[in-house]
Order: structure tokens, then C-alpha cells, then sequence
């Protein structure tokens, strides 16, 4: 199960992040007007593909290509 914002999770920096760059003066304020608008599952997806894209990012190994046996034998 997917879980929601709770008040542990608001701790969260990355909440606080949002708030700042929308212009909101507090987390609490961002989530009753996002929780208002109906759209508190938003912020919830967005943070969670922000997580993901950090892992990603911190974790994934970039390799040169290797040449095939039939590209080599094109060049031949």
C-alpha cells in the first residue's frame, strides 16, 4: 500500500522545498491548500519522482557502447 502524507513525512526537507518555491509560507500552509484544491495527491506523486530520479541519479553506472560482432564485420 501506498502510503500518505502524514505529519512525519511534512518533516520532510523536501516538502519544505515546495513550499518555499510556491510561494507558501509553511508546509502546513501548502497541504491545507493543496488539500482544499483537491490536489494533495500531487505533491505526494511529485515528490515521490523526485525521490526516484534522485536514486537514479546517484546509483545508475553510464557505460560506453560496444561495438557487435556485425558492425564489425560492416566496417571490414
Amino acid at each position: 500500500p501506498i502510503k500518505t502524507i502524514s505529519k512525519v513525512s511534512l518533516q520532510n526537507e523536501r516538502y519544505e522545498e515546495y513550499a518555499a518555491y510556491y510561494g507558501y509560507e509553511s508546509v502546513d500552509a501548502m497541504v491545507s491548500a493543496l488539500e482544499e484544491a483537491g490536489t494533495l495527491s500531487m505533491l505526494e506523486e511529485m515528490a515521490r519522482l523526485d525521490i526516484v530520479k534522485s536514486w537514479v541519479a546517484d546509483n545508475c553506472k553510464t557505460v560506453e557502447p560496444q561495438e557487435t560482432e556485425a558492425e564489425t564485420e560492416t566496417e571490414e
